[in-house]
């Protein structure tokens, strides 16, 4: 008899989980209501956050639960034409920004060597191999610095660029044996150079272009050595960034940005 009312007491504790209140069936239609109405107005958002709202507090109502799911549905395809819609007019626009600035490019000439198209400001390529930082932007929009050194050996690893009133940024660290960080000596010169791509950039790219107008201070930093005093400390070599180069880094940067946008248009629009 024992068993009989533990089987009992358990079917009533499924049958309460299974049922809901008149109360509770007005609010999950209330929230609907309100959602279908969010919906035909375009607040797709709204309309969205009173779904979910209806999926936790009134699980137990199947019946509303799923009209929301199918509402879900509609927004969703919704979104996704409205999404394409505003994708097809602003990319002509954002094409025709990107052939403009991109006069100001050429491509570089190591793009022979890879199976996508890498851009190079065109002041940079007039004045030869030099001390500076020069920006390549992929055909997809990835950004890389290349810090520029030739003198007495550095093996400098990182890049850091400051303002005159002691702003600045510092890219990533980046080892010797690195593939990114390459030199030689040619006659006596020690050549040097640094990729900084990904997360090793740290913003310094965006650094110097928000502060083009500004004169910059760019510091080669090499790892931490013992010096003849006995004191661990980095090597380093400082010079200003010239305002042309400022210029071209600011240019790869918004070229950069477009293409990136371009290739999320297509996305879209595919």
């Amino acid at each position: 008899m024992k068993n009989y009312s533990i089987i009992a007491a358990a079917l009533l504790l499924i049958l309460a989980s299974c049922t809901h209140t008149k109360e509770e069936d007005k609010g999950a239609e209330n929230l609907y209501i309100e959602a279908e109405k969010c919906f035909s107005e375009g607040n797709y958002s709204r309309s969205k956050l009173l779904i979910d709202s209806i999926h936790s507090a009134y699980r137990r109502n199947v019946e509303v639960r799923k009209k929301a799911s199918l509402l879900m549905t509609e927004i969703t395809a919704a979104e996704q034409e409205r999404n394409r819609q505003y994708a097809d007019s602003i990319r002509p626009i954002r094409q025709a920004e990107f052939n403009a600035l991109l006069k100001n490019f050429a491509v570089s000439p190591d793009t022979a060597y890879f199976d996508y198209k890498k851009y190079i400001h065109k002041s940079l390529l007039s004045k030869g191999p030099r001390i500076n930082i020069i920006a390549e932007v992929k055909d997809d929009g990835e950004l890389q610095l290349i810090s520029v050194y030739m003198g007495r050996k550095l093996d400098h690893v990182k890049v850091k660029v400051s303002t005159k009133d002691n702003f600045f940024v510092e890219s990533g660290s980046i080892s010797l044996d690195s593939p990114y960080n390459n030199r030689f000596d040619d006659f006596g010169t020690r050549w040097e150079y640094l990729t900084i791509t990904g997360e090793n950039l740290n913003g310094l790219h965006t650094f110097i272009a928000d502060n083009e107008s500004k004169p910059l201070r760019v510091t080669l930093i090499s790892d931490s050595v013992v010096n003849s005093k006995g004191v661990k400390k980095p090597d380093t070599y400082s010079y200003n960034l010239e305002p042309s180069d400022r210029k071209a880094i600011k240019q790869s940067v918004e070229l950069s940005i477009l293409a990136k946008d371009l290739k999320e248009l297509d996305k879209i629009l595919k």
